[in-house]
C-alpha cells in the first residue's frame, strides 16, 4: 500500500474515532484492518512501505532474454 493511501486511511480512521467516539478497535475491523497492521502504521508514520519484492533475483530474465525469446516465438510462428 503506498504511503498516501495509509496516510488516507489513518486519517479517516482517526476522523471517524473523533467524531463518533467509537473505540478504534470497532473502527479498525468495520475497516477490515488488524490491530496489529494499525500498529505497524503508526509506528513507521510518515515512512513509506519498503518490501523485498522489487529486488531483482539473479534467475529474473534480463530485457535482451526477453527479447530474443520474443523474436524466436515470432519466427516459429510464421514457420508453422
Amino acid at each position: 500500500m503506498s504511503l498516501e493511501a495509509r496516510q488516507t486511511a489513518e486519517k479517516e480512521i482517526l476522523r471517524y474515532q473523533n467524531r463518533t467516539g467509537l473505540a478504534l478497535a470497532v473502527l479498525l475491523r468495520y475497516a477490515g484492518i488488524s490491530h496489529r497492521t494499525c500498529r505497524q502504521w503508526m509506528r513507521r508514520r510518515g515512512v513509506e512501505t519498503r518490501h523485498n519484492n522489487n529486488i531483482p533475483r539473479n534467475y529474473f530474465l534480463t530485457p535482451q532474454e526477453i527479447q530474443a525469446i520474443v523474436m524466436f516465438c515470432q519466427k516459429e510462428q510464421f514457420k508453422g
